[in-house]
């Protein structure tokens, strides 16, 4: 038995195997995720650098947002809190209108 066949026998027992397996591979080959990876002048650097760069960004936009939704909050108690310093001011100032000098 040569080798060729012992690995073709136990990947997918024969030619029916080695059909599903070259379907498979055909599948691969046109999928879009792959294909920076098949290209003739895929550079592993440039590649990983690229990855690095995107995950950095990916994370700095992360933090962005993340302090973006901090300040949403602390504007929201500020308004808050001010809505509620009018509530309580209001009544004095609309009674000063009408008798200046009961303030």
């Amino acid at each position: 038995m040569e080798a060729d066949d012992g690995v073709a026998a136990v990947a997918g027992h024969g030619a029916l195997g080695s059909r599903a397996a070259a379907a498979t591979v055909r599948e691969l080959l046109q999928d879009e995720c792959y294909s920076d990876f098949l290209n003739e002048d895929f550079d592993v650097k440039t590649y990983t650098s690229q990855s690095i760069h995107q995950a950095v960004i990916a994370e700095q936009l992360a933090k962005l947002a993340q302090g973006i939704s901090q300040l949403d909050k602390e504007l929201h108690l500020q308004v808050i809190a001010i809505f509620w310093i009018i509530q309580i001011v209001q009544p004095k100032v609309m009674l000063s209108f009408y008798n200046p000098f009961i303030i």
